[in-house]
């Protein structure tokens, strides 16, 4: 399993993948790929082998996360380890205050 950091403000997709902003995870990735290399070499996008990963490149995966799909699957890959309990809780508490406002939002414009 690897974990792609999208830095860019866009979906990148290739080869049948949609690889969101922020953190994803994914079975495998063609990181030799031109347009990955290319990513890569301007620090738009990380590509993280999990097995080789550091504990810093973990937490920074927990915490550009943009779904909570993203993060039960870096749960199921990392989440073992203690050392990553409050990231977790943060990434999802900032998820789920963030849905809210979306929520808020679209109250406020069915209203009006």
């Amino acid at each position: 399993m690897q974990i792609v950091i999208n830095n860019l403000l866009s979906v990148v997709n290739h080869s049948g993948k949609n690889l969101l902003p922020g953190t994803n995870v994914v079975e495998s990735i063609e990181s030799n790929h031109p347009i990955f290399k290319k990513y890569v070499d301007e620090c738009q996008m990380e590509i993280i082998d999990v097995e080789k990963s550091s504990k810093n490149e973990k937490l920074r995966a927990i915490a550009r996360a943009t779904t909570k799909l993203t993060l039960d699957s870096l749960k199921l890959l990392i989440g073992k380890e203690n050392a990553f309990k409050d990231a977790f809780s943060t990434a999802y508490e900032n998820i789920a205050s963030f849905e809210k406002e979306i929520e808020n939002a679209d109250s406020a414009k069915t209203a009006e």
